[in-house]
């Protein structure tokens, strides 16, 4: 990752707690971050939440200052069994792309989706749907736009998929950030773990 990620492993039994202890440790010798500790520290842990709710084992988050303006991101890596078709045990790449395409696109005006197939350096092919994505919304809160990436790995020998998934609500620079999104992705490896695996970024 970045030096301007933080990298939370969920399976390690995080707690809210340990978090404030990281940010400090983070931005220790960076006056100019001090007075956005709080900030920081609220993002991680709305990140953790959310991530830890959907299932996901690994959670980052990128926040930066930029010309005087915020800059935050998000990486969640999640993994779930996937019903294969008839007689086959391991999900191809070309249904998961079909499973994508199949997905309703939000109503949310300017949201947009493109599903492609791409080639992973440590992996292989897998199924991505990038675009701009719904994010929130609510009896009293308005949905908003969000820049994201979704991309879907089959898990050799297994009925499983890996999901590595990143979005932002600096949705202006949705083209830059799905460069870094692409790249972040790009790290993306399976790690033998005895019998099983580990899906780290």
């Amino acid at each position: 990752m970045p030096e301007s990620w933080f990298t939370l492993d969920l399976r390690s039994g995080l707690t809210m707690r340990s978090i404030d202890p990281l940010v400090h440790a983070r931005i220790r010798g960076t006056p100019m971050l001090a007075d956005r500790r709080a900030v920081m520290a609220a993002v991680l842990r709305d990140a953790a939440r959310r991530a830890t709710a959907s299932g996901a084992v690994y959670c980052g988050v990128m926040a930066e200052a930029i010309d005087g303006a915020g800059l935050s991101a998000t990486v969640s890596v999640s993994s779930f069994r996937h019903d294969a078709g008839p007689g086959e045990s391991v999900p191809t790449v070309g249904e998961l792309v079909v499973g994508l395409q199949e997905e309703s696109l939000p109503s949310l005006s300017g949201a947009w989706r493109k599903v492609q197939i791409v080639d992973l350096p440590a992996v292989g092919l897998a199924a991505r749907m990038l675009g701009a994505s719904a994010s929130g919304g609510g009896l009293d809160i308005e949905p908003s736009l969000v820049a994201s990436m979704r991309t879907l790995i089959p898990v050799p020998g297994a009925p499983r998929v890996a999901q590595v998934e990143c979005r932002s609500p600096n949705i202006a620079v949705t083209d830059a950030l799905h460069r870094l999104f692409d790249a972040v992705t790009a790290t993306f490896r399976f790690v033998p773990d005895g019998p099983d695996f580990r899906a780290p970024v």
